[in-house]
This record gives structure tokens, C-alpha cells and sequence, in this order.
């Protein structure tokens, strides 16, 4: 018994659908323009509203990745939907998650505060007393956070 599913006539494609380069380089444009405006507009957008955008510009780039160069546009509608579920279970994963942020943000704004306030008002400097005690205590200038190799089991010194 043979399975005709499989079996290609002579002058049909054995590819799916090949997309025109001009539609692919607009999409790949899209696709750059999109980054620059994320990476424009990263730090002048706080709290929810920049979180909102960001994740908007995200989603917009994935379904541009996902319809033109994963073939979805031309491809079933049902992988279309199986692609849509995941979508929507990505954003109630982070809508749920960020729903828990906002339970501690009370806590967490003003520590962020005084240590911006001590770093004399220069984010990168915020925990830099907090990892320089750290260095001291655990070897020094350049070592990790992070433990690695034959003492990655034993409990840190001090604690």
C-alpha cells in the first residue's frame, strides 16, 4: 500500500510557499525599525505604560517572524490558531506574574529611592557598596556572585 501524501507530482514545488525577497526584506525591515523604536524608546516610558508598549512592539515582531518567514500566513488555519493559544497563554503568563509585582512595589520603591539617593542619584552606582561587601567577604576584586565548580555545593562563608 503506498501513501500518496507524500509523493510529489513532476512540476510541483516540494516547498510549501517561497516568499517574493522584496516582501521578505520589508518584513525584515519592520522588523529593524521596530527594535530601534524599543530600544529608542527603553528608559523614557516608566512603570506600566513603557512595559505595555514594549511588550506590544514584541508582539507585533513575533507574529511578524511567525506569518512571513515561518510560513504561517500561507500555511493551515489551524496552525494559525494552535499559534494564536500560545500567544494568548504568554500573555496571561505575564499578566498574571505582573499582577504580583504591584503587591510589593509599596515595599520595594522606597529602598530603590534611598539607594538612589546614596549612589548620588546614578542608577549604576545603586548596589555597588552592597557588591563591593560582597567581594571583600568572598575573594576579592572580579569574582562572581555566582557559584561555580568544587565549591558550588558548599554553603557560603559567613552564613
Amino acid at each position: 500500500m503506498s501513501n500518496k501524501s507524500h509523493h510529489h507530482e513532476p512540476g510541483h514545488p516540494t516547498v510549501g510557499h517561497v516568499s517574493p525577497l522584496p516582501q521578505l526584506f520589508m518584513v525584515f525591515g519592520a522588523l529593524v525599525a521596530l527594535t530601534v523604536l524599543t530600544v529608542g524608546l527603553s528608559g523614557k516610558l516608566p512603570g506600566t505604560t513603557g512595559m505595555l508598549i514594549a511588550m506590544g512592539i514584541a508582539t507585533i515582531k513575533a507574529l511578524l517572524v511567525a506569518l512571513y518567514f515561518m510560513h504561517l500566513r500561507y500555511d493551515r488555519p489551524f496552525n494559525g490558531y494552535v499559534f494564536l493559544a500560545a500567544i494568548m497563554f504568554v500573555a496571561c503568563f505575564f499578566g498574571f506574574a505582573s499582577l504580583d509585582t504591584a503587591t510589593y512595589r509599596r515595599d520595594i520603591a522606597p529602598y530603590e529611592a534611598n539607594k538612589l539617593m546614596e549612589s548620588e542619584g546614578k542608577p549604576e552606582n545603586m548596589y555597588k557598596t552592597a557588591r563591593d561587601d560582597w567581594q571583600s567577604k568572598h575573594g576579592g576584586e572580579g569574582t562572581s556572585l555566582h557559584t561555580s565548580g568544587e565549591d558550588a555545593g558548599a554553603p557560603a562563608e559567613g552564613h
